[in-house]
């Protein structure tokens, strides 16, 4: 991830990294944006695209960090309970914020 972010042609990288805090990785960064959902819709997205079952998806999901650690560790969060378009606007948005400053 280091070596991306060094040669990367511009000051702000974004990186997608689900496991950035189990990793230890994120003392590496400036900034780290989080993006949540709500449980059930997690679940309804997990159970679709992993075609798992429901306690396979409950499980997997118990292992993760709840929303509370990362309103707590991250310095930004996105919302992702809508379409892919409404998270791209927000993740545009932030991108527009993050480089004005």
């Amino acid at each position: 991830m280091l070596d991306r972010a060094e040669k990367a042609a511009s000051d702000v990288v974004f990186f997608d990294a689900s496991q950035l805090f189990e990793a230890g990785e994120d003392v590496y960064c400036e900034r780290i944006v989080g993006v949540v959902a709500r449980q059930e819709l997690r679940m309804e997205r997990l159970l679709s695209r992993d075609r798992i079952t429901a306690r396979e998806a409950q499980l997997r999901m118990s292992a993760q960090f709840d929303e509370g650690f990362f309103l707590s560790m991250c310095d930004d969060i996105l919302y992702n309970n809508g379409t892919r378009e409404e998270l791209y606007t927000e993740v545009r948005a932030l991108y527009e914020r993050s480089v004005s400053q």
